[in-house]
């Protein structure tokens, strides 16, 4: 709005998820906050038996930002402007940066909401006024026809300076009563008091390291959760020659191509360790068998995105992910021993 804000709104082509990103700047003749939005086209299911129940969608905002809508358009939906188009919003609370599922009540959604601000119940530089849906003005809220007949989503940030990188996954309605926010869980039968993972594990994790669906001591709990995330397990691996199990054989199926792979975290993504470096694909297996789990060097490591501790021996990536251990050989130089299960990430977007 006003050439000052800019933004994108895409569809990642692996994971299928939205993103809006972009930057919400101020419009120097309003000397006002502008916006951006992203917005699907085209008829969606007739949901008009939700009408007292809730809009919901898995969302993940990963630069913290409070001024956030949700928005939809029908034929035929009220308006005060000339050549807009009707259409209901309301706010979205997103709170961290985590995945989670947002509950949105159609009872909060208004059509009469200000072109300027995006708000209701507010006075427009002109002199417009507008109103929220609320028991005094019934017919700023949404009706069943309008909810028979939704032809778009929107999502916006406006109102107020700020990057934005939302991730959408989906939308969708419910006749549960659900709190405003409903941030997921951390990491499937972990306890919140000992997952130390800033997110989730990835699904579909790289090697077929997301088919060990049960931890070792707590079977809850997946093998990548007990051993990535989990603070009980802290002083323990994954079993030891796991590399060289028959679902997974890391040593055939490594980058032949170029001779080097890159290992990713498994939980945010980011690059851990790239293998072979100053040696052998050979060398680097042999080094990884004597051990019994895949073993680096230095060289190898991405030291922005691995801290060793080595105190400890504790090796934790930058998003707090448990990776391994620092475990000098029988002749004192430095090797890195990791169990896989926390390497096998795909690359963050």
């Amino acid at each position: 709005m006003g050439g000052a804000s800019s933004g994108t709104f895409t569809i990642d082509s692996s994971s299928k998820v939205g993103v809006l990103n972009g930057t919400v700047a101020i419009i120097p003749f309003l000397k006002a906050p502008g916006k951006i939005q992203g917005y699907t086209v085209g008829q969606i299911a007739d949901i008009s038996e939700f009408l007292d129940g809730w809009l919901q969608m898995r969302v993940k905002s990963t630069i913290p930002y409070t001024n956030f809508k949700v928005g939809f358009s029908a034929p035929g939906v009220p308006h005060k402007r000339v050549y807009a188009k009707g259409g209901f919003k309301a706010d979205l609370t997103i709170q961290g940066s985590g995945w989670q599922i947002v509950s949105v009540p159609f009872s909060s959604f208004s059509w009469d909401w200000s072109t300027y601000t995006g708000e209701c119940t507010t006075t427009d530089p002109d002199g417009q006024t507008h109103q929220c849906c609320d028991k005094d003005h019934p017919e700023a809220c949404p009706t069943a026809k309008f909810l028979s007949t939704i032809d778009g989503l929107q999502i916006w940030a406006e109102g107020k300076v700020g990057d934005i990188h939302l991730e959408i996954e989906w939308f969708g309605v419910t006749m549960e009563e659900a709190p405003t926010v409903a941030t997921e869980a951390g990491n499937a039968g972990l306890p919140k008091e000992f997952d130390t993972c800033s997110d989730i594990i990835q699904p579909n994790l790289r090697f077929n390291m997301s088919t060990f669906t049960q931890g070792q001591y707590f079977p809850d709990e997946s093998l990548a959760v007990s051993v990535c995330c989990d603070k009980r397990m802290e002083t323990l691996a994954e079993p030891q020659f796991l590399y060289e199990s028959p679902t997974v054989e890391l040593f055939t199926v490594l980058n032949k191509t170029t001779g080097v792979t890159t290992f990713y975290d498994s939980v945010c993504g980011v690059p851990v360790f790239r293998a072979p470096i100053n040696r052998t694909m050979a060398e680097f297996e042999a080094d990884t068998k004597e051990h019994g789990w895949p073993s680096f060097r230095d060289g190898e490591v991405v030291t922005e995105n691995v801290v060793t501790h080595k105190d400890t021996g504790y090796v934790i990536s930058s998003c707090n992910t448990h990776l391994g251990s620092y475990l000098p050989d029988a002749v004192g130089i430095p090797r890195w021993c990791i169990d896989l299960s926390c390497i096998s990430g795909s690359p963050s977007k």
